[in-house]
């Protein structure tokens, strides 16, 4: 399935706040099943695109901030939809991801997850691409310096 077109600007570099406002308008338009692939350099505003997605599908709490350590944190929102931010950055190996629990999850088509650093994993990575199953959002970040940021959405 493809991602919804209408959320990119012609010019693809977003300031911090229009990062945001771009995050909540993904956030509204998500459903069950859909996975967001935030995949771009340490620093590039990954987790900060990922709070602004929470908000915009109107999670219950505020946003923990990056999973890094904890490797998952999960939100619902006010209909009770479950959404995952998941921080694939701590784990080496395809190995750790069965070991957190986490494959089973993506599989999953109840839930919506928001994964971080999803591409170091190219076997996983490539079947949740090809899935039929799931609509795949893959935005791509680049710093185009301190206060610009450049997206690419697949």
């Amino acid at each position: 399935m493809k991602p919804p077109v209408f959320l990119l600007k012609a010019e693809p570099t977003y300031s911090e706040e229009e990062l945001c406002t771009l995050g909540k308008e993904i956030g509204r338009n998500l459903k069950p099943g859909d996975r967001v692939l935030l995949e771009g350099e340490m620093g590039a505003g990954k987790s900060t695109l990922a709070r602004a997605i929470l908000k915009g599908y109107g999670a219950t709490r505020e946003g923990d901030g990056s999973p890094t350590f904890p490797i998952a944190h999960e939100y619902s929102n006010p209909e009770s939809e479950v959404i995952l931010h998941v921080d694939f950055y701590r784990l080496k190996s395809e190995a750790e991801i069965e070991a957190t629990g986490l494959l089973e999850a993506f599989w999953d088509r109840k839930l919506v997850i928001l994964s971080e650093w999803t591409a170091q994993f190219s076997d996983f990575y490539m079947s949740l691409k090809n899935s039929k199953d799931l609509r795949v959002i893959e935005i791509k970040i680049q710093i185009e310096d301190e206060n610009l940021r450049r997206l690419e959405l697949d």
